[in-house]
């Protein structure tokens, strides 16, 4: 690629040729304008040739900075070679060529060319542009700020950064742990011969003593809950505590499920305690917050605190969200739809199982997703038509928000993947020779804000 300078784009003079008349030292003290010094750039074997005018536009990348670039000039061939991706080149020249404006190609991969912009130190806010425009950059995060206190901050990080410290880590481990096990005993508690072990009752003084429930001491899932709920307090008040911004941390759902957990538990202790050697009403108040104990097992949730994948799925599942509106407003009208009409035709044939058409959504929605259990089987010729239809129809409402979904997790997925080997290479010092790639940003924060380089995607 041959470019003429600022001249070919600026109107500039372009490189000023003698006449047959001017002696040397007429040119020496002519007030024309030094003609630009040409320089060849051999990327891989195909030579490109620019000025260095053209790329000392830009002196804090690599093309631009004499002393980095100089490490590539081979003085046999008076040319500088970089063994990199050819095809990204031409988009690289033309950033120096046009004053600012990056445009990707269309045939290389976007992470090809994030590579090229970071190996030619395009600047870490152009590439992080980039990367936006591109979906390869992770949005921001809505995490509580650490805050500023020292003694706060190590305890902020004790909880909430795993990496800080091998600390952090076993706190991390031991939090983990805490919700499982929370989780699994909350389980067990519901089946029947746990039940039956657990919430008995017993006679004293033979036949003809007293009805007597177990105590708390003696309820193994009772103790261990106990311990967990220990965990989860210590663990909430210290967070409350340190934070930097208790109104967000109040607000937090993970933060509010964490202390519901903990009144039901305080309230259940003090029936507990008021019952050791009681029966009838009391009981009955134990039966009915039964129920809402099991809000426990929504502690589960919190695992996606710890992982990232679970993260991206519900960040996937609120960008996606419109489409998901879209599916489920689609899946009702249509499910009350083949409801109705099923039902009106069914209702008469003998030992129907479509008794009401809220009954028959149950198969409106089983036979929608082509699942169909077989309880509810239509037996009139326009209930089997209708039935085909809702299958071909429910498989065409899936169609209106999973891809979409699809999309925004694997863009997401991608995003983090880059964001991690970025990560690697930072941590595992894999720099250039002039330091970490990305380089000086003040040049291309003051170009930017006079709006003298373009990203065009």
């Amino acid at each position: 690629m041959l470019s003429r300078g600022p001249g070919s784009a600026r109107g500039a003079v372009t490189r000023a040729r003698p006449r047959r008349g001017d002696s040397e030292g007429h040119l020496r003290d002519s007030t024309l304008p030094r003609p630009s010094e040409r320089v060849v750039i051999n990327v891989s074997g195909l030579r490109f040739v620019s000025t260095l005018q053209t790329l000392e536009r830009y002196p804090d990348t690599l093309l631009g900075d004499p002393r980095r670039r100089r490490w590539y000039h081979d003085p046999s061939r008076n040319e500088f070679f970089f063994d990199r991706h050819r095809p990204s080149f031409e988009a690289i020249l033309q950033f120096y060529q046009t004053g600012g404006e990056l445009k990707c190609p269309q045939e290389v991969p976007s992470d090809v060319f994030v590579a090229e912009m970071e190996f030619y130190d395009l600047g870490e806010e152009m590439i992080k542009a980039f990367r936006e425009e591109m979906g390869m950059e992770l949005p921001m995060s809505d995490d509580i700020p650490p805050p500023e206190d020292e003694m706060l901050l190590k305890v902020w990080r004790l909880f909430k950064d795993p990496s800080s410290s091998y600390l952090a880590k076993l706190v991390t481990v031991t939090s983990v742990l805490m919700i499982i096990m929370s989780v699994l005993v909350t389980c067990m508690e519901t089946v029947p011969d746990v039940q039956t072990w657990v919430h008995t009752y017993t006679y004293r003084n033979g036949t003809n003593g007293t009805l007597v429930r177990l105590p708390a001491t003696r309820n193994p899932f009772f103790v261990a809950e106990t311990i967990y709920v220990a965990w989860f307090t210590l663990e909430l008040v210290l967070g409350f505590l340190a934070c930097s911004d208790r109104v967000r941390y109040s607000k937090d759902y993970m933060n509010i499920l964490d202390l519901v957990g903990i009144i039901l538990y305080f309230v259940d202790l003090g029936i507990e305690l008021s019952t050791v050697n009681s029966g009838g009403n009391i009981d009955r108040v134990v039966s009915a917050l039964w129920t809402a104990r099991l809000i426990r097992i929504l502690r589960v949730v919190k695992l996606t605190r710890y992982s990232v994948d679970m993260q991206l799925f519900w960040k996937a599942m609120t960008n996606s969200l419109p489409a998901m509106v879209l599916f489920t407003f689609t899946t009702m009208v249509l499910m009350v739809v083949f409801s109705g009409v099923v039902f009106f035709w069914e209702s008469e044939y003998p030992d129907t199982k479509f008794t009401s058409i809220p009954d028959t959504f149950w198969w409106a929605i089983i036979t929608m997703i082509n699942i169909g259990y077989g309880d509810h089987i239509p037996r009139t010729l326009v209930g089997k038509v209708v039935a085909s239809i809702a299958t071909i129809a429910g498989i065409v409402s899936l169609c209106l928000g999973i891809p979409e979904f699809m999309e925004c997790y694997i863009q997401l997925y991608e995003a983090a993947r880059y964001s991690a080997k970025r990560q690697a290479r930072r941590k595992y010092g894999m720099m250039s020779k002039f330091g970490m790639l990305g380089g000086n940003k003040s040049g291309f924060s003051r170009r930017r804000r006079d709006g003298k380089f373009t990203l065009i995607i």
